[in-house]
């Protein structure tokens, strides 16, 4: 086997261990202790495939990962990081991670394991296997480099946005508040635990609920005009009247109203609402326990694939990736899906139809049903209910050097133990993730944010914190420390606010998308009266997130007069 592999890492013990075996079965190694010469030599030395240990001594793996991923020349060179405590794609995805590297390898090393993994990314770029980041934002979304691709929890609607959305706040049954801003159009979603409890919209559509419950059977035309008269000349809703003339129930009428409003909800599925700015802001314990809910969000994810978004759009999308030719392969938690989305008996039998076929080999099959099996597979890529095959690998030969298998007319040689583990975990060798609980992490992140918004400071502080501890690499812990830090003592005190910027610095290095970090650190520069610096990181975070209402609010406060200094004046 060839290739040639860049280890940067200052652990002898695994430096030794690494490249003794890499030289055993035919790589050629360079090593790098210092990981800021990492780029250097690997500009010189043109590696196949990066190894980096997780932590540094002045950069994380995943700062380093950053950093080789923002040189052109280096940027398609596979970069693996090794650590002892790899997350799940799901953790991943759940605490909204902007993931550089392309994969993980577990420590201690497993041969076998190992080598497979090497095997794939030394593939051509067209048949490796997808990246981190690409395996969290879907084998739907548009190809784009990772620090351009945007969270789940914000971007630009479209089917596969507000897919990966909805399916996130399925999974994890998360509590907040979306919102949608398009021209003068605008909708607000209250969601409680997976739960849609409000929702306010402000689209242009005539939606009266006299007009919906006509159509909904629940009243007859001149029902509805006598209430409408009535209404009239009592100055009373006429809701009210139909109420009081026993024209419907309270029950009913309740109903029709939480239809209504899912019904202005399933419009972000139609062309109308596509393209328009979303945010979803968590939020812990949303809405009061009372509150009726309107319908599961994993009913709304759905309804909308498999009834309102347009069939011709979600062929589009496949077009696009080029996934109408590819195969379907049902998922391991396929059982899983079912039960979270109670998909029905035809339902499944559609959805394991689809297992192992394309598109294409469907449509030739099944005909006027097709429109169905197209909105199923679009349903199940998006749950993560199946996916599409990858390619198949390359064969690889053995080197040369390596023994020949032995005549048919010799015995088999005897079966030899399992070799051990390359390199034992070794104490203080914490990964990033060592102490990683998702559901902790996603319960601190959570209140954190919530407390922020609330103006309690220094329980938001406690609360990122113990985010931070969970997750060292969290860009919004960060930035919720950050501003609980500055809010409760920077203003009078130069190094905290000092320190407050620092950190704000480093969450947007982390995530280039965090448009919260860059509204802090603006309001920070305009505490400080640099208000040109102020504009450019509202400006940058209004770009990152036109759905940032805190942004657009303050650079609504810039007039654009100047002082003799050339700052810009600030309204008051």
């Amino acid at each position: 086997m060839n290739g040639r592999i860049l280890l940067i890492s200052n652990r002898e013990s695994l430096i030794v261990a690494l490249v003794s075996f890499l030289a055993e079965i035919g790589f050629q190694t360079e090593v790098c202790r210092e990981e800021k010469q990492a780029p250097q030599v690997a500009r010189s030395f043109q590696p196949d495939v990066v190894l980096s240990q997780m932590n540094h001594a002045t950069l994380t793996g995943m700062e380093l990962a950053r950093l080789f991923k923002s040189f052109d020349s280096l940027a398609a060179i596979p970069f693996l990081l090794l650590t002892e405590a790899p997350p799940t794609d799901e953790d991943l995805e759940r605490a909204d991670m902007r993931i550089p590297a392309d994969d993980f390898i577990e420590l201690p090393i497993d041969r076998p394991r190992f080598l497979r993994t090497i095997e794939r990314w030394l593939q051509t770029a067209d048949r490796r296997p997808v990246s981190i980041s690409e395996r969290m934002a879907g084998s739907l979304s548009e190809e784009e480099p990772p620090s351009k691709r945007k969270s789940w929890r914000k971007g630009l609607i479209g089917h596969v946005t507000l897919g990966r959305l909805c399916g996130n706040l399925v999974a994890h049954q998360s509590s907040g508040r979306l919102i949608a801003l398009r021209d003068r159009r605008r909708l607000i979603a209250e969601v409680r635990r997976g739960q849609l409890i409000v929702v306010e919209a402000i689209d242009g559509a005539n939606d009266s609920l006299m007009d919906f419950l006509v159509q909904l059977n629940a009243i007859t035309e001149r029902e509805r005009q006598i209430a409408d008269y009535q209404a009239l000349n009592s100055h009373r809703r006429p809701e009210d009247v139909l109420l009081t003339m026993n024209l419907i129930t309270p029950e009913k009428l309740a109903e029709a109203i939480r239809q209504l409003q899912l019904h202005k909800l399933l419009r972000l599925w139609r062309p109308q609402w596509h393209g328009a700015a979303f945010e979803f802001t968590p939020r812990f314990s949303a809405m009061p326990e009372h509150a009726v809910p309107i319908a599961s969000v994993a009913d709304f994810l759905k309804a909308g694939i498999l009834s309102s978004a347009l069939s011709e759009e979600l062929t589009a999308i496949f077009r696009r990736r080029r996934r109408l030719t590819a195969p379907l392969k049902i998922g391991d938690d396929f059982a899983k899906i079912v039960r979270r989305y109670e998909i029905n008996g035809r339902q499944q039998e559609m959805a394991l139809n689809l297992d192992g076929r394309s598109l294409e080999e469907i449509a030739a099959e099944v005909g006027a049903e097709y429109d169905a099996y197209l909105r199923m597979a679009f349903f199940l890529v998006t749950v993560r209910g199946a996916v599409f095959s990858p390619p198949k690998l390359l064969v690889v030969t053995a080197a040369p050097d390596q023994p020949e298998a032995p005549p048919p007319d010799q015995p088999e040689p005897p079966d030899q133990p399992e070799p051990p583990p390359l390199l034992d975990r070794q104490d203080g060798d914490d990964g990033a993730y060592h102490s990683w609980n998702a559901d902790e992490y996603d319960m601190a992140i959570d209140r954190a944010q919530t407390l922020c918004e609330q103006g309690n400071f220094a329980e938001s502080r406690r609360e990122a914190e113990r985010a931070l501890k969970l997750n060292p690499n969290s860009s919004p812990a960060m930035t919720l420390l950050a501003w609980s830090a500055y809010s409760l003592f920077g203003r009078e005190n130069d190094h905290v606010s000092f320190a407050s910027k620092q950190m704000l610095k480093d969450a947007i290095s982390l995530d280039e998308g965090n448009d919260q970090a860059m509204v802090f650190l603006a309001l920070i520069y305009r505490d400080e009266g640099k208000y040109d610096m102020s504009r450019m990181f509202l400006q940058k975070a209004l770009e990152n997130n036109p759905a940032n209402s805190l942004a657009e609010r303050e650079l609504g406060l810039f007039p654009v007069d100047a002082d003799e200094s050339g700052e810009s004046e600030y309204s008051q």
